[in-house]
């Protein structure tokens, strides 16, 4: 039975690695345009120099229910099902969140089973029987998952060593630029009327690479007190790769340390779509 609809950020990319699925992928016409985030990040105004940015933050966690209210969420727990776009799979997903950088998603897409975990500076893949300790580039991706789940009470309660302000031309959202030294940034779309986040754009930078993940947020509703979007479309290389869709929520659930752990399980309330 459905408790309630809404949607927590969620970043995945479902690609078929069938030829056919290939041709597919090179073959959509681009939902966005590619950007030099590098180029936007230096163009945009420090926080502390720029009253539109903190009154935009400001407004943004007002929107969202406002700090104190925020910090009552404490964790939540999410059931969800994930659509590609340019493939015919879907796939049932469940995710664990706690505000101490703790984070677990389970994928069920049959006959397999899989999960990430990520605890503090930590993270692992674990499949039916295999346990990988997450490296680089994989750990940031992760970690930008987890991120933007915490938005917008993130932007105070995470350690950014820079916040930027910043707009793209006449674009209908405002910019806020968060950078975790030099090998993460995220940047968050804000609507100048709702003031609600309805791009979530992550670049990872790994070597003399950049790695870029876009959510698409839309069709927000109230849960409790939180309010989420119904709606979250990936977007990867500038194409629309999958469609996610949430069947429940629960918010504030009791999780415990050691469920964030390679060898722990966490009770599935998994159900058939």
């Amino acid at each position: 039975m459905y408790k309630n609809l809404a949607l927590a950020v969620i970043v995945g990319l479902i690609l078929s690695s069938s030829t056919n699925a290939f041709d597919n992928f090179h073959s959509q016409k681009a939902a966005v345009k590619k950007l030099n985030y590098d180029s936007l990040f230096s163009a945009a105004t420090p926080i502390e120099k720029s009253s539109e940015g903190k009154k935009l933050i400001s407004n943004c966690i007002t929107a969202y229910g406002g700090e104190k209210h925020l910090k009552k969420l404490s964790s939540f727990k999410i059931q969800y099902y994930m659509e590609g776009l340019l493939t015919d799979e879907k796939i049932e997903v469940e995710k664990f969140f706690t505000r101490n950088r703790q984070y677990k998603i389970i994928r069920y897409q049959e006959p397999t089973v899989e999960s990430r975990i990520l605890n503090g500076n930590d993270s692992w893949f674990i499949g039916r029987d295999t346990s990988i300790f997450l490296y680089s580039g994989k750990y940031k991706a992760e970690l930008f998952s987890y991120l933007t789940l915490s938005m917008p009470l993130g932007i105070k309660t995470e350690p950014f060593s820079e916040i930027r302000y910043g707009k793209r031309g006449d674009d209908a959202l405002s910019y806020l630029y968060l950078k975790k030294n030099d090998s993460l940034m995220i940047v968050l779309g804000v609507n100048k009327k709702s003031n609600f986040i309805e791009y979530v754009e992550g670049v990872i930078y790994q070597d003399s690479t950049s790695f870029v993940f876009i959510n698409k947020l839309d069709n927000y509703g109230i849960v409790e007190g939180f309010w989420f979007p119904n709606t979250v479309v990936n977007i990867s290389m500038g194409l629309e790769v999958a469609k996610s869709i949430v069947t429940e929520i629960e918010i504030n659930p009791t999780l415990k340390d050691n469920e964030f752990k390679p060898g722990s399980v966490l009770k599935s309330s998994k159900q058939s779509y």
